[in-house]
């Protein structure tokens, strides 16, 4: 019981940074973070499963001038996948348009919900 309700909150913050990163574009990390009530190092968790996923990258942000570590901005995976989306009703089946930018959190809504159905 305790993984399945470690794995929905996974599923969870990775939905929420995929949303906010596509109704924000330019964020930095640290602020998606911020936003969302992440820790550091649960947004770079999240971060890599969506990199390694190829749902989500991080691109340099432009430079302000100030110190420190450089940021990087949230973007669409540059070799992120393609989709077909169907609308699954009673026949007939209906193509649905999918823009571009929403893509990816349509295949990993997808992924959530097969991995949440009965075995």
């Amino acid at each position: 019981m305790a993984t399945m309700r470690a794995e929905a909150l996974r599923v969870q913050g990775a939905l929420a940074l995929l949303r906010h990163a596509h109704a924000h574009p330019g964020v930095t990390r640290a602020e998606a973070a911020a936003r969302l009530g992440l820790s550091s190092g649960s947004a770079a968790e999240i971060m890599g499963r969506l990199r390694a996923a190829r749902l989500l990258g991080e691109a340099a942000a432009p430079q302000t001038g100030g110190r420190g570590r450089p940021s990087t901005v949230l973007v669409a995976h540059p070799e992120g996948p393609l989709v077909a989306v169907v609308e699954l009703t009673q026949p007939p089946l209906t193509p649905v348009p999918v823009p571009t930018s929403t893509t990816a959190l349509a295949l990993l809504t997808a992924a959530i919900t097969r991995s949440a159905a009965p075995q």
